[in-house]
């Protein structure tokens, strides 16, 4: 009996090794079987799908609610209807962006600080007392260095920003920004 067994192991083997061996051995023996199971199933639908009542025929424009169109609308209707979607639009973002639109109208306007005021020192550095008239009305002689003129003012005159508040024999008092200053020879 052993030697039969192993015979047939043998033979088993060699058998195997063969079909593994020709792929086309493999769709040989599969072949049969997945067909058969195919029109098992197949025959199993059909016999389930015959004791299935048809569907019902319904009126699509009694079961649709108002203004959402129905078979029986114009083409016009339906190339509105896509006109008025953005493809290019994505609904989940505009949802998330609506609290930050919001936030964003009730701050208020970031107003930039005002540039820093001169002092009367900064504006009079370039200035120079070059002469005093004082017969008559009381005059100076002033020039400027950046602007490179030379201004014949009175009390209550201006140069720039700055207003001519006292002329004396050797001196002219400045007056910018309630801050004073004097210019002598």
């Amino acid at each position: 009996m052993r030697g039969l067994s192993t015979l047939s192991e043998n033979v088993l083997s060699r058998q195997i090794q063969s079909i593994l061996s020709d792929p086309f051995q493999i769709g040989k023996i599969i072949f049969p079987f997945l067909t058969t199971a195919t029109l098992i199933f197949g025959a199993i639908s059909f016999w389930h799908g015959s004791h299935v009542s048809p569907p019902q025929a319904t009126n699509l424009a009694q079961e649709q609610p108002e203004g959402t169109g129905s078979l029986e609308e114009p083409l016009a209707y339906y190339l509105d209807a896509i006109h008025k979607r953005s493809i290019f639009r994505n609904p989940s973002l505009e949802k998330q962006n609506a609290p930050v639109a919001a936030v964003k109208a009730t701050l208020p306007p970031v107003v930039p600080p005002p540039p820093p005021q001169p002092t009367l020192a900064e504006l009079a550095s370039d200035l120079t007392l070059v002469g005093v008239i004082t017969s008559g009305e009381p005059q100076a002689i002033i020039s400027s260095k950046r602007t490179q003129k030379t201004y014949y003012v009175t009390v209550g005159q201006m140069i720039g920003e700055m207003m001519i508040s006292k002329i004396s024999e050797n001196r002219v008092q400045l007056t910018y920004n309630g801050q004073t200053m004097e210019l002598s020879l």
